[in-house]
């Protein structure tokens, strides 16, 4: 007998260590050799000022800065921050009172606070292509001005082409830590984010665009909705090596999407991985063993109920909407759906080589009429009754389509999760 329970998938729209170096050798992470720290005759060097409104030529930051109000330049000026610059940002007030000049139209008060126009003239915003290349022990920090600093004390650092971040700190910010601005040529952004702190933020932490986005060896916690957020269009994103902890969802891909999600640590989030779109999942580590919801609050809004509903369940991987998803050689534990399937979805997906351990149900299927394939997986057991009942498919639902789990791992397997 095949045990059942009635559980909700969900669908949502789409402390700190420093994290070690980078050991990739396929992905560059130098500086782009046309933005160097090197201030030029052109530059204007600004240290231990206060800063606000547009900049027309390239400057170069070091000492203190004070933001008094929103940054923003055009796309043929770069700002080059020195390593050990902190970046104080007045919290709640934005002299500049933008409003919806830099980001376009705002919405209604639909989705939070965040996406309001009152929100965008109080709140401060950095614009422009950045090159913040920090080292190891002189780390670049951007952070609010307030002796008591808390979520959404300022709004979001927006990246042009060329942007790199490197051995830096964000934190609390609203709307993004980091996140992309619109522009011409989304085959050339080549933005770069790695070596990084991304902590305290309202709402996603990294929020990549178009482009070509490496986001590499971050430390990434605290995050209201996603830790990485993969948005439309947004080409090719490679995401190692990151680890993500205490965030509704620690990375998320749309439709569209082609993303390499590799060697990452997830922990602790409500939902590890929210795939979407064509996506290759390899040698990462999921799992929640606290299971506990982090909550965190601004203006009356309360993540993750923003994008969560009143049944939460703690998931290793979720598969929706027409994913063709890859998920191969990683570990999966303590979750009470190791691999989720959601309802109204039509995935391709290839499931093997995979570790499932101490999850309640290692994988729940609710796509209609949709075969997963799952071979060569160790399921915690070689018992293939006990394996059964572990997954929720067919059997336990007519209008769902079968898991072939057959033929099984006897052993774990030796090379998934992280690769050392």
């Amino acid at each position: 007998m095949r045990i059942r329970f009635l559980l909700v998938i969900s669908l949502i729209p789409i402390l700190v260590l420093l994290p070690e170096a980078c050991s990739q050798t396929t992905h560059d992470i130098s500086p782009t050799p046309d933005f160097t720290q090197t201030p030029t005759i052109t530059s204007l060097i600004v240290s231990n000022q206060n800063v606000s409104g547009e900049i027309t030529m390239n400057q170069t930051w070091s000492g203190t800065i004070y933001v008094t109000g929103d940054i923003w330049m055009n796309e043929s000026v770069t700002l080059t921050i020195m390593p050990g610059t902190t970046i104080l940002i007045s919290a709640g007030s934005d002299d500049q009172e933008m409003g919806n000049a830099l980001s376009g139209n705002w919405q209604p008060d639909t989705m939070g606070s965040l996406y309001t126009e009152d929100y965008a003239k109080t709140h401060i915003e950095i614009v422009g292509r950045i090159v913040a290349m920090g080292e190891p022990d002189r780390l670049i920090r951007f952070t609010s001005n307030s002796p008591t600093p808390t979520y959404a004390d300022w709004s979001e650092i927006r990246l042009y082409p060329g942007s790199k971040i490197d051995y830096s700190v964000v934190e609390y910010s609203g709307r993004a830590g980091i996140a992309w601005q619109s522009h011409t040529d989304v085959q050339d952004a080549n933005i770069t984010i790695s070596n990084s702190v991304i902590q305290h933020v309202f709402w996603g932490g990294i929020v990549a665009g178009p482009g070509s986005w490496d986001i590499i060896a971050n430390n990434i916690s605290d995050c209201g909705s996603e830790g990485i957020a993969i948005e439309p269009v947004a080409g090719e994103p490679y995401i190692a090596e990151n680890t993500i902890t205490n965030s509704t969802v620690g990375i998320a891909t749309i439709q569209g999407s082609s993303a390499t999600i590799d060697n990452n640590t997830l922990t602790d989030n409500i939902k590890g991985i929210l795939s979407r779109g064509n996506d290759i999942i390899t040698n990462n580590t999921i799992s929640c063993p606290s299971q506990t919801i982090h909550e965190q609050s601004y203006s009356g809004y309360t993540f993750p109920y923003m994008v969560e509903p009143p049944i939460i369940l703690f998931t290793g991987i979720l598969i929706a909407e027409n994913a063709t998803t890859t998920i191969d050689f990683n570990n999966i534990s303590d979750n009470q759906r190791g691999i989720a399937i959601g309802p109204n979805s039509l995935p391709t997906l290839t499931v093997r080589n995979n570790n499932f351990y101490k999850n309640a149900f290692n994988l729940w299927s609710d796509a209609y009429g949709v075969t997963i394939d799952a071979p060569n997986n160790w399921w915690g057991t070689v018992d293939s009754s006990e394996i059964a009942n572990s997954i929720h498919d067919y059997y336990d639902d007519s209008n769902v389509g079968m898991v072939n789990f057959q033929p099984i791992a006897y052993i774990p397997i030796e090379s998934a999760g992280i690769k050392k």
